[in-house]
């Protein structure tokens, strides 16, 4: 009864990765692979954990849907802390950001919707049964 949540995961996963290459900022050298191995920011290394985690958890809900609140909590955990770590970047103060990284911005805390919602709709399900 889930599974349309699968199909939707999918695009996402591929849309994350390439939205991990895109600059967020109109300094076009700023992205996320740059902060990482240029500026050697410890803070971008951990959020390309947390995006590699998503990504993950993202292509195990696409290939298998979600029976247990698990996954879509995975989910929603990853996509929260991608999208607060960008709200806290340096780079991406009021004003800096581009349209690219408003974008990924909003990608990722409608992401993290999406899975609450998924979690809340397997809660309901498994409610009325």
């Amino acid at each position: 009864m889930t599974e349309g949540y699968a199909r939707l995961y999918g695009p996402l996963a591929v849309v994350t990765v390439l939205a991990y290459f895109l600059p967020i900022t109109d300094r076009r050298e700023i992205d996320s692979v740059a902060e990482m191995t240029v500026n050697d920011d410890p803070i971008a290394a951990v959020a390309t954990f947390v995006l590699v985690a998503l990504v993950g958890c993202l292509v195990a809900a696409t290939l298998r849907p979600a029976t247990t609140i698990w996954l879509p909590a995975w989910i929603a955990i990853t996509s929260g802390m991608c999208g607060v770590m960008l709200l806290q970047n340096k780079n991406a103060l009021p004003g800096k950001v581009n349209s690219i990284g408003a974008g990924i911005i909003v990608l990722a805390l409608g992401t993290t919707v999406l899975a609450v919602a998924h979690a809340v709709h397997l809660i309901v399900i498994r409610e009325r049964r």
